[in-house]
């Protein structure tokens, strides 16, 4: 189940992409700074992912962000990429202000939900720290590694720059997040982290073809081939 979701994740994200096309980044944008405050939102749920492996129930969101944060470099440049970066950034700081706040608020003598509603939304400061820091290094992280190998490549070889870009990010993301929040907190620590980035590296492969196939969706035929093409957004 959890795969299935995660390929109909992909697919989805492609579908933005094609709506988004050669002259709309914001939809793109919106749609990345969305996907990254639901991830906070989800990510308290583990959920199996094969016999014995777990992973947040964030990962089919989180892939989202993979195609999407990569067609915006690639057809919109670098510049659309960060500004996605810094929407999902406030979304999160939003996402997590307004549960904070609320959590404190008293309830009304005949709600009866508030303990489930503190299960699922309640975060101590350390977990917030982690999630944001986690997230802005690791965005950074890719979109910088991302146009580096292009400019190495000279704009050929997408796939080799989505992936290390993703994996390089995604690498930063798992060992800051889980060292700075789960700390002596759980056992095994280096192998859930592990186990993590291996599934985040697999699903960073699975998106390779979801990636070329928005941009080709955006770009056309005349581009297929990695030039160093850059839309214009009207």
């Amino acid at each position: 189940m959890t795969i299935i979701y995660i390929l109909a994740a992909l697919a989805v994200a492609v579908a933005i992409c094609l709506i988004s096309g050669t002259k709309r980044p914001w939809i793109a944008q919106f749609a990345f700074a969305a996907l990254a405050t639901g991830s906070i939102a989800t990510a308290s749920k583990i959920t199996p992912v094969a016999d014995g492996i777990y992973v947040s129930a964030a990962i089919g969101l989180y892939s989202m962000t993979f195609v999407l944060a990569n067609f915006l470099r690639e057809v919109f440049g670098k510049a659309a990429a960060v500004q996605a970066i810094w929407m999902g950034f406030l979304g999160e700081l939003i996402f997590l202000f307004a549960t904070q706040f609320t959590l404190a608020l008293p309830s009304a003598p005949f709600w009866t939900n508030q303990s489930a509603f503190e299960a699922v939304y309640s975060a101590t400061p350390r977990l917030m720290i982690a999630s944001v820091l986690a997230y802005v290094c690791a965005e950074f992280t890719d979109v910088s590694v991302f146009h580096w190998v292009r400019e190495k490549t000279q704009g050929r070889h997408l796939w080799l720059r989505n992936n290390v870009g993703t994996i390089a990010g995604q690498t930063v993301d798992t060992f800051l997040f889980y060292t700075i929040a789960l700390f002596g907190v759980v056992p095994n620590l280096a192998l859930l982290i592990g186990t993590t980035l291996a599934v985040k590296i697999v699903i960073a492969v699975l998106s390779t073809p979801a990636i070329y196939l928005a941009r080709y969706l955006a770009l056309g035929k005349s581009d297929a081939t990695g030039g160093q093409q850059t839309a214009k957004p009207s």
